[in-house]
């Protein structure tokens, strides 16, 4: 799951989290159309840090959405495309403790269409992000996240990605990323600041949550621990 959005978005299904609704289409699929309308929004189906994502990846129909189908599977891609989802771009960063925290609620500030995080915009990362405000929706991801790590935990850190209309109240899991970036302009160096943690405190309380956590799974490795 830490890289493939398709997977992600079958075990979420299982959990009874509401994904977008999507079908994958490998290099060798006939490209017909998925059973479900338009706008459609195209992703590389393992891709990471917004790799392959352009503003064009958002299509309006099939005949666009197909175009940019072909620009991943002509490469050797499966790609994923989804039931394009209203709203901005909410991640929530999570570390293991006791039995996990929730950092906070971050948004990836964008100024594309549609607030699509391209790649430039994670290349570069000039427009940075920033706390959201995430209303009367805090007990349903906190639910989410609770599922999530009942079923796969225990986990080091993590990081739960969302789209989130908040004219109509819907979130959309997208995605979770299993082993993400950690670094001074990072959402969750951001999130830890609120709780007054520089990203080294979250840095050292990861590899230390890791090792503790390791020290009986394998007796006759202990040694490195």
């Amino acid at each position: 799951m830490a890289e493939d959005k398709y997977l992600t978005k079958l075990f979420c299904q299982g959990l009874s989290v509401p994904v977008p609704l999507g079908r994958v289409y490998r290099p060798a699929d006939a490209l017909s159309a998925p059973l479900f309308a338009g706008p459609y929004f195209v992703k590389d189906r393992s891709g990471a840090g917004s790799e392959g994502i352009f503003v064009d990846n958002l299509q309006s129909d099939w005949a666009g959405a197909r175009r940019i189908v072909e620009r991943f599977t002509n490469a050797g891609k499966d790609a994923l495309v989804e039931a394009y989802c209203p709203g901005i771009d909410v991640t929530v960063p999570v570390i293991g403790h006791a039995p996990y925290s929730v950092l906070g609620y971050v948004t990836p500030r964008s100024d594309k269409l549609g607030s699509i995080v391209t790649e430039d915009l994670k290349l570069t990362d000039h427009l940075g992000y920033e706390m959201v405000d995430v209303d009367g929706m805090t007990e349903a991801i906190r639910e989410d996240i609770d599922k999530i790590w009942t079923t796969a935990g225990p986990m080091d850190y993590f990081r739960v990605d969302y789209r989130i209309d908040f004219v109509t109240g819907q979130r959309r899991l997208l995605e979770l990323n299993l082993c993400c970036y950690i670094g001074e302009s990072g959402a969750i160096t951001l999130a830890g600041e609120q709780h007054g943690f520089s990203k080294n405190d979250i840095l050292a309380h990861v590899v230390e949550y890791s090792l503790k956590r390791q020290v009986g799974s394998r007796k006759h490795c202990q040694w490195v621990l």
